[in-house]
């Protein structure tokens, strides 16, 4: 049950950074591809600067500068500050490509101003590419929101004020990063914690790469030549280390084994790590309610109930007069 509720905060910043960065590098994708030369070469220039820059890092920055103030808002900041400049080199060159064709040459020839020519000519040729960029996008952000959440950063920590200068940040909502810090801190005692986190993860991230990778490739890429060409290599490298073809058994000789010992590889890990995260919970002892003595809140003072403050001395249950006062002429006066 947390491993679900982790997945609705992560991937809710997940997304929402993902398409901000794609709105943010489109446009500027778009001004670097179609502006004039020296303006192409300050767009090319930020892009670069922004490429080079670690977004770890950047996010990392972020939120510890913004603090706890901004929330949620300081993750997306920190997950688009510099993530769009790929999205931005990605659709710059194929605006070039685009800008170069004919037809564009033959619309400006009859007339048609550059927001004309961008709308109706290079957008339909840009917007192809979206579904893609946004796959793989929300596969890095997830990536570097999962480090945020293993250096203790994750979305919807709690702060607990320790002095005047110090806090301590305690696990609030379920998050996958949360769930990532936590179980490295049990790691020896409970692995399967770190194991379940990690895992889903991981396949999250591959299921939207191979998403990307695939459209990419529907699309017609240029980089589509340049993947198969790595394939192939990868392919010849482990081809090495195994035997021929012809001495492995028939199932083993058709081209879907790979991708299918792949998928059920991953299958596999998910349903283990399920069941020991199972057989953990149930083997866990009961949780048993102490009485604080006396009725009392005193155990805060050494944080357990045993720590109360309390004495078994008995009183009286029903008090001795010990003394009285009289007075024949009665009392008079204020008090």
């Amino acid at each position: 049950s947390r491993l679900l509720w982790a997945l609705r905060p992560t991937l809710t910043v997940v997304f929402f950074a993902a398409t901000l960065r794609l709105c943010l590098g489109l446009l500027v994708g778009l001004a670097a591809g179609w502006s004039s030369r020296r303006w192409a070469q300050i767009f090319d220039s930020v892009i670069a600067v922004a490429l080079t820059v670690p977004v770890l890092l950047v996010a990392l920055f972020t939120v510890a500068a913004l603090g706890i103030q901004w929330g949620v808002w300081a993750f997306i900041l920190g997950l688009t500050l510099t993530a769009w400049a790929d999205v931005a080199r990605v659709i710059g060159e194929q605006t070039r490509i685009v800008r170069g064709q004919p037809y564009i040459e033959a619309a400006r020839a009859l007339g048609a101003s550059s927001r004309e020519l961008i709308l109706r000519h290079v957008l339909p040729q840009v917007l192809g590419l979206i579904w893609m960029l946004l796959a793989f996008e929300i596969s890095g952000a997830l990536l570097v929101t999962a480090g945020l959440g293993f250096l203790g950063y994750y979305v919807n920590a709690i702060w607990v004020p320790l002095g005047d200068w110090s806090a301590m940040r305690t696990s609030g909502q379920p998050e996958l990063g949360q769930m990532l810090a936590s179980g490295s801190e049990v790691v020896l005692q409970q692995p399967w914690e770190l194991l379940v986190a990690a895992t889903m993860i991981t396949s999250i991230v591959l299921a939207f790469h191979l998403l990307g990778e695939g459209l990419r490739q529907w699309s017609g890429s240029t980089a589509q030549r340049q993947t198969r060409a790595t394939v192939e290599r990868a392919r010849r490298q482990v081809g090495r280390h195994l035997p021929p073809a012809a001495h492995l058994p028939a199932p083993l000789r058709r081209p879907g084994f790979s991708t299918a010992a792949i998928a059920l590889l991953l299958l596999l890990a998910l349903v283990g790590g399920a069941v020991a995260l199972w057989r953990a919970q149930r083997s866990q002892p009961q949780q048993i309610a102490v009485t604080v003595p006396g009725g009392h809140q005193w155990a805060s003072a050494r944080h357990d109930a045993q720590g109360t403050v309390w004495t078994p001395v008995q009183g009286p249950a029903v008090g001795d007069l010990l003394w009285t006062v009289r007075d024949e002429s009665g009392f008079a006066g204020g008090p």
